[in-house]
């Protein structure tokens, strides 16, 4: 119990906006939080001595998982290392939406109950941390708690998504659950009764999202609609605005190719000014009509040293899905609300880049 505890105000402490901060792209949240998750690329031959079958399911994590021999090895040998690059500080509001909007599409999702969640994430972290800062170089190379430091960004960024991976794809996946949220207010309570009352509070899963395969895309898809809202409420009435994003049907014809560059590199840019990356740069290519695709375009979007650079990879070598690829998300949002049909989508790292190509029709 006095573990959840602490998980719930480390976890509080986290995310919640700074004092005397102004408004930003802060997304809307509520009553859960966030992440859980481990170990889910080790081989098999490993994996099978060192995790019981029960493990590989949306329980809730327990210590000698995350402190196994199979965990120990994957931090070891198989995550790749992270490196000590130049890359600017992330705006507050800016990295406080891309970590909000992750868990709180989970929240949505009903999947797994998030007070478990809770408990899970700080397992993880607790676990995961030192190894992390070691490897870029000891005290001094992390501000921990700093969602600013790209550094801590990219750590926490990590945990997040293996954990969001672990509860989208694991079998069995509950249908309906109980967890623990905040008790409702009462008169006692306003007179100074003891706050941090739970109730248990039955919760059921979206008939539409009963298929277990639904969630990680739908979880992708909602991450990036709602940064996409959220930078075009903030940047409507500056000259940085996106294009309007109007529903656009077989009445409405898609944005024309040579407007949808401009519109595209515009978002970059958004994420320029917010710290996500030092750099970045769009490509567009017309297809040949030889090719299958007559219409079809291919979209390529590099950053370079962007704040999940290690995280990015990292995840990849888990084969987590969904990853924390939030520009690709967010470029996949913005086509498919500018009238694009999006055929494939793919993203790679290098030592100081992020590459994402998309095909569009």
């Amino acid at each position: 119990m006095g573990t959840i505890i602490v998980s719930i105000f480390l976890l509080s402490t986290l995310l919640a906006p700074a004092s005397g901060i102004s408004p930003g792209p802060i997304a809307n949240t509520n009553r859960r939080c966030l992440l859980k998750s481990i170990a889910s690329a080790v081989p098999l031959s490993i994996q099978s001595v060192a995790f019981p079958r029960s493990a590989n399911a949306a329980g809730p994590l327990a210590t000698y998982e995350t402190d196994s021999i199979a965990a120990v090895l994957q931090r070891k040998y198989l995550l790749p290392k992270p490196t000590r690059l130049l890359r600017p500080k992330l705006n507050m509001e800016f990295a406080v939406l891309l970590m909000r909007s992750s868990y709180s599409v989970l929240d949505d999702l009903d999947c797994v109950p998030m007070d478990q969640f809770q408990r899970d994430f700080f397992l993880i972290r607790q676990a995961e941390y030192q190894p992390y800062v070691d490897a870029l170089g000891g005290v001094g190379s992390v501000s921990q708690g700093d969602l600013t430091d790209p550094n801590y960004f990219d750590f926490i960024s990590f945990a997040q998504y293996a954990a969001i991976s672990r509860d989208v794809n694991a079998e069995p996946l509950p249908i309906v659950f109980t967890e623990q949220q905040p008790a409702p207010v009462t008169e006692d309570d306003e007179i100074g009764s003891p706050q941090g009352r739970f109730v248990d509070v039955v919760v059921r899963r979206p008939p539409e999202l009963l298929d277990n395969k639904l969630l990680p895309v739908e979880h992708r898809k909602r991450v990036g609609d709602q940064i996409l809202k959220r930078l075009e409420e903030i940047f409507r009435d500056t000259p940085a605005k996106l294009p309007e994003m109007i529903s656009r049907s077989s009445t409405l014809p898609r944005l024309p190719p040579n407007e949808l560059l401009p519109a595209v590199n515009q978002l970059v840019k958004l994420f320029l000014i917010n710290g996500f990356a030092l750099d970045g740069s769009v490509e567009m290519t017309l297809l040949p009509r030889g090719s299958g695709n007559s219409n079809g375009i291919q979209l390529s979007i590099t950053l370079v040293s962007p704040s999940i650079l290690w995280s990015g990879k990292a995840l990849q070598s888990r084969k987590t899905n969904p990853t924390n690829d939030f520009m690709l998300k967010t470029v996949e949002s913005m086509v498919t609300k500018l009238g694009y049909n999006v055929l494939s989508s793919s993203v790679k790292y290098t030592k100081t880049e992020e590459l994402s190509i998309l095909t569009i029709v």
